[in-house]
């Protein structure tokens, strides 16, 4: 039973980050994956202020998503090793809650 959790789990670890790599169109092995994305953010918006504000909003709303994903895997993870401990269950489903929470908030 834990091994077909331990899979589950790597499964969907694999396919999250097959998504992931699809939805940003990244290319594996870009260079500059990470170091110019906020410079090439704000130059898009030319003198605008506007555009430079809905950019910025755009990019902090893409952090909070991709961190609410990482606390939802890691709330699943502390589920899987929680060894029947309801407490330690209740804790996790909790904070599962509370990241889909922040997702609708933001």
């Amino acid at each position: 039973m834990i091994i077909l959790r331990i899979l589950s789990l790597f499964l969907f670890l694999y396919l999250l980050g097959q998504g992931i790599v699809q939805a940003g169109e990244i290319e594996v092995g870009d260079p500059t994956i990470g170091v110019a994305s906020f410079d090439s953010l704000l130059s898009q918006a030319g003198d605008n202020p506007e555009d430079t504000i809905a950019n910025i909003i755009s990019y902090g709303l893409g952090i909070v998503g991709v961190l609410a994903v990482m606390a939802a895997t890691w709330a699943g993870i502390q589920i899987i090793i929680a060894a029947g401990d309801e407490e330690k269950v209740k804790k996790s489903r909790m904070m599962i809650i509370y990241a889909m929470i922040g997702v609708v908030v933001a």
